[in-house]
């Protein structure tokens, strides 16, 4: 299987955001220069905030689960999403809500 482009940028922001808490949760701090003994480094940032080759790390690093998975008896399957939407309010306010329904693919 292969990811589509726009699942490979939700993905690879996705991982980022594991991968700051990750680190965050084990004592580390941003700072400019990586020093892995001090717990310091300078990715510690949101995704907006990352230099193009580190985002481009994080894709390649989405783009090589169905690999990884592979290795160890695994496959990704895609499932199919059915987005509802309902409009509730008055002239002057509404509330929107968005209903995901997962269908499994056959």
């Amino acid at each position: 299987m292969t990811f589509t482009e726009a699942e490979i940028e939700i993905m690879a922001k996705m991982e980022h955001a594991r991968w700051n808490v990750e680190r965050l949760l084990n004592g580390w701090k941003w700072g400019e220069k990586r020093d892995v003994t001090k717990k310091v480094s300078p990715y510690l940032v949101p995704w907006s905030e990352l230099s193009i080759d580190m985002k481009e790390w994080d894709r390649q690093t989405v783009r090589k689960i169905p690999e990884f998975l592979a290795k160890v008896g695994l496959e990704v399957h895609r499932q199919a999403y059915e987005a509802h939407h309902l409009t509730i309010g008055t002239d002057n306010s509404k509330i929107t809500a968005e209903k995901a329904v997962c269908q499994r693919e056959q």
